[in-house]
């Protein structure tokens, strides 16, 4: 019915040929958030945070497309933060997340300004080694503090976050909504399938394990020490 061009170009519009839209209008394989690991009973928005909380500290995870080519895959970033209230559990608060389809270099450049307005001190990016060995250089060449790890596979990534989630512990921003291919609906039904697109679930993990002391804290290398990469 429609020509490869055709195709190939909506599918580009629409996000790639991973996008949830794309997924669900022409390949008849539209996402169930009722099999996910985040129960939307357990769905819970800023204006629900209880009074007392103070922020901590603030992080970000991101998870970086694997080639520079717009189109190839989604960019996504989170911004996360831990706060705590005497006597009660801590809580990590998303306070704002996205994913587009951009250029590594323009993309990490949003990243760098918003990390700016939200207080946010480290990035981390969890992904296979061939990706997260460019994380000196990018730290370098953006000027941020960024540290890469080895990832454990989607499922385990997952179960810091899940854990929390189902705590009632996470509260995501106001404005997210369930709508294909936004954040929250990546996270409502995500289910560690590596053919779902699951950008934005990738840097939240990151960002949540880092806050909840699963990961190690990303520290500015000496210049020696980028000296010594060389």
């Amino acid at each position: 019915l429609y020509s490869m061009e055709w195709l190939q170009n909506t599918a580009r519009t629409l996000g790639g040929e991973r996008s949830p839209v794309w997924r669900a209008l022409y390949m008849g394989e539209p996402l169930n958030e009722q099999l996910g690991f985040f129960p939307i009973a357990n769905l819970h928005y800023h204006k629900n945070i209880p009074t007392g909380y103070n922020i901590t500290e603030t992080v970000t995870g991101i998870d970086l497309a694997y080639t520079k080519a717009s189109y190839s895959d989604l960019c996504a970033c989170m911004h996360v933060s831990k706060a705590v209230c005497a006597g009660k559990e801590d809580i990590v608060i998303v306070r704002e997340g996205w994913m587009e389809a951009a250029g590594t270099d323009d993309f990490l450049k949003r990243v760098k300004l918003e990390m700016a307005i939200y207080g946010s001190t480290e990035v981390h990016w969890r992904g296979a080694a061939a990706e997260t060995d460019r994380c000196p250089s990018i730290a370098k060449e953006h000027g941020i503090v960024l540290r890469g790890h080895a990832s454990e596979g989607k499922k385990m990534s997952a179960m810091g976050m899940i854990a929390e989630w189902k705590s009632n512990r996470v509260f995501v921003p106001d404005s997210w909504d369930t709508h294909p291919g936004s954040p929250l609906h990546q996270l409502i039904s995500f289910t560690a399938d590596d053919s779902r697109h699951d950008d934005g679930p990738d840097a939240l993990f990151a960002a949540s394990d880092r806050l909840t002391g699963k990961l190690p804290r990303a520290v500015r290398p000496s210049p020696a020490c980028v000296s010594s990469r060389k």
